[in-house]
């Protein structure tokens, strides 16, 4: 089979795939799927799914941009000398992420360090990143301290005997090499060797904890050679149970203008949520962007309005049991104190909106069996657009601009039975 023979078969092989997911989605009774009207095949039918039980997953993301002030990431308020420190956003141009949008963190006077929060805790299982620079031409670093450095920090406000829990990962400037070094500690002490990294001058820190144990890495980004090690470290201490966490990050122990960078912090977390109703909101408008997401993929694609449709009517049905799940957010410890509420409840009426206007649609072009249109692609993707703002309200972004969203926020999609 040559190249365009074998791109052919692909084409129609995908086709066939999606067609069989799509006809699984059809509610009640067989269905009859035909390629080309060259033969068929019988496939049995998909009842609509039920928002009652439904477990919800990992929810994940990475913040590009971590100056947006729409944004839960605080500065430490025990911070002894909050104004020795000036945060800001910068353009750095680098082989890994272009001309990407950072955090600055810049040293005002000698000695001086900061450190940042996200301020949404977290428990249980987690997998959480963040990419640190230096720039080693800017102001005075201090040779084997200066360091910027990732956490994940017990909340302050834990009832818990002992020590309060951290695990930390260091990258800190080493003249010698020209590059970062990269160590781990937690409350007890120090966790492996560290590593220097030669002519190093960015780093991706990654710190994961489950019920298997610790695992943490660090990986240069722009200076990765032959015989370079990778920092490495696990164990099998078991994440505690029921102790909520907090991610953070900074600088310490900087010279007088030295400048390290921060890009594309991320946290996956089953129970990223501790706040209250908001919560399974969030999570059945995640499902809901799941269907939609199908809805808008057929409809591009120019398969049977069935499935569209289909797709629209579920999306709708869970944003609806959003609603539902907001409309019981009342009082003051309903809700996280970072949750965007208001902005939230705006976007699912904007969404329902356009998911009924959608289905309308589909419903008369199936009548008229017709292929989607144009339009009706197009309100797939208006509708999807409210369900990714709501997720992402309701966990503390404050912002109802689809294209801040977009330059900010890398929010994982996962399946729940969109077809």
């Amino acid at each position: 089979m040559n190249a365009a023979s074998w791109f052919g078969f692909n084409r129609i092989l995908n086709v066939l795939m999606l067609a069989w997911l799509a006809s699984n989605a059809s509610v009640g009774g067989d269905t009859t799927l035909c390629c080309f009207g060259v033969w068929c095949i019988t496939l049995p039918g998909y009842e609509s799914p039920s928002a009652e039980g439904l477990e919800f997953g990992e929810v994940g993301a990475t913040i590009v941009d971590m100056t947006f002030k729409g944004l839960p990431i605080v500065a430490d308020p025990d911070d002894v000398d909050p104004k020795d420190m000036k945060v800001t956003k910068a353009k750095l141009d680098t082989p890994t992420f272009g001309n990407g949008r950072w955090m600055l963190m810049r040293a005002k006077k000698d000695g001086a360090a900061h450190r940042m929060f996200y301020k949404r805790e977290f428990s249980g299982d987690f997998n959480s990143s963040i990419v640190i620079s230096v720039d080693p031409d800017a102001g005075s670093l201090v040779d084997g301290q200066s360091a910027g450095f990732f956490e994940v920090r017990q909340a302050a406000d834990t009832d818990a005997e002992g020590a309060p829990i951290f695990v930390r990962m260091t990258a800190t400037w080493e003249a010698a090499s020209e590059g970062l070094s990269v160590r781990a500690e937690d409350q007890g002490g120090a966790l492996g060797e560290p590593v220097v990294f030669p002519s190093t001058t960015e780093v991706l820190l990654s710190l994961n904890w489950n019920q298997a144990g610790r695992f943490l890495s660090a990986t240069p980004l722009d200076n990765y050679e032959e015989g370079y090690f990778e920092f490495s470290f696990d164990d099998l201490v078991p994440v505690p149970t029921g102790i909520p966490f907090y991610l953070g990050f900074g600088v310490e122990e900087l010279g007088k203008a030295a400048r390290f960078h921060f890009i594309n912090l991320a946290i996956r977390s089953a129970s990223l949520g501790s706040g209250g109703n908001e919560v399974p909101a969030a999570m059945y408008a995640t499902v809901a962007l799941s269907h939609i997401e199908s809805a808008w993929s057929y409809a591009l694609e120019g398969f049977d309005t069935n499935y569209v449709k289909y797709n629209l009517e579920t999306g709708l049905m869970y944003l609806d049991k959003a609603k539902e799940e907001l409309e019981q957010a009342t009082g003051a410890d309903a809700v996280h104190e970072s949750a965007q509420v208001k902005l939230a409840r705006r976007s699912l009426k904007k969404g329902m909106k356009r998911l009924t206007k959608g289905g309308k649609l589909a419903g008369k072009l199936v009548k008229k069996e017709k292929t989607p249109t144009n339009s009706l692609a197009k309100r797939c993707n208006q509708a999807r657009w409210q369900a990714l703002l709501i997720q992402a309200q309701l966990f503390g972004f404050k912002s109802k601009s689809i294209d801040r969203y977009f330059s900010t926020l890398v929010v994982d999609v996962p399946s729940f039975g969109g077809f």
